[in-house]
């Protein structure tokens, strides 16, 4: 299953997109769905959102109060 996001993306205009998670993961902690990790270090308002699961593109900015919506 694949997440979609609410825009397709700008690159190739597929909606086969990721959302990128941030923060610390054990190496033996299982992911929730399909999903991109994007490491633990990110920046409010320069982080992307999204990755594109068709071009590998990155792109949208990552909000840390969006995490609590699903």
């Amino acid at each position: 299953m694949t997440s979609t996001a609410q825009t397709p993306c700008p690159k190739c205009e597929s909606t086969q997109v990721w959302p990128i998670e941030y923060g610390l993961v054990e190496p033996d902690e299982p992911t929730t769905g399909d999903v991109m990790l994007g490491g633990c270090l990110v920046e409010r308002g320069v982080s992307p959102a999204w990755y594109c699961n068709n071009c590998g593109e990155k792109f949208g900015i990552w909000d840390p109060e969006d995490e609590d919506q699903d």
